[in-house]
């Protein structure tokens, strides 16, 4: 059965793929992975956090709590990045507004139907193209992952809470190490 989906999935990309594109100027935001390999590795630590318009804990978590782990993290070190699955900009940039977040904000850029059944492949495909000896798919939406510079997934799932995203990433780097991906408090 999962083949049989995977193969609908591709017939759907095949066909799209296949037809012109509008007639507009590409957005400067609109991002390949090779492109965002390029953004990953400026510094030590990247906190990616793909999603789609219709996903309601994404806009939970684009409100919430990116807001507070944008403030959290080293800049130095680390930078926090967003990756929407979705072509329609004006809707992107209405919950971005609404979120506060000021961080770089991409759209990831694919051909297909601008659906739920395309952006997951579209997000599956991607995932499996920037981390190939990793498992960091999990079959839904949003995936918020932690990597290197090196592209190496350091956390495959960042939980969507505050606290639990907190305490996930104080403990991915040493203390001893030099490029620290928070910002020390002084209780540390």
């Amino acid at each position: 059965m999962k083949r049989i989906h995977t193969l609908f999935y591709a017939l759907i990309l095949l066909l799209y793929s296949c037809q012109s594109s509008q007639n507009t100027a590409p957005s400067k935001d609109i991002v390949t992975t090779e492109r965002l390999t390029e953004v990953i590795k400026q510094k030590e630590y990247s906190l990616i956090y793909f999603w789609t318009t219709w996903c309601g804990p994404c806009r939970k978590t684009l409100a919430e709590t990116l807001p507070v782990i944008a403030q959290t993290i080293d800049s130095s070190n680390a930078q926090l990045i967003t990756v929407a699955i979705s072509k329609d900009e004006q809707k992107i940039n209405a919950i971005m507004d609404r979120s506060a977040l000021k961080s770089q904000k991409f759209r990831l850029a694919f051909s297909a139907p601008d659906m739920y059944l395309t952006h997951k492949l579209v997000l599956k495909n991607t995932l499996e193209t920037l981390f190939p000896n990793s498992s960091v798919w999990n079959n839904s939406v949003p995936v918020f992952v932690l990597v290197d510079k090196n592209l190496n997934v350091l956390i495959p799932k960042i939980p969507s809470e505050i606290e639990e995203a907190i305490t996930a990433l104080k403990n991915v780097v040493p203390k001893n190490e030099k490029a620290g991906l928070l910002v020390q408090s002084e209780s540390d």
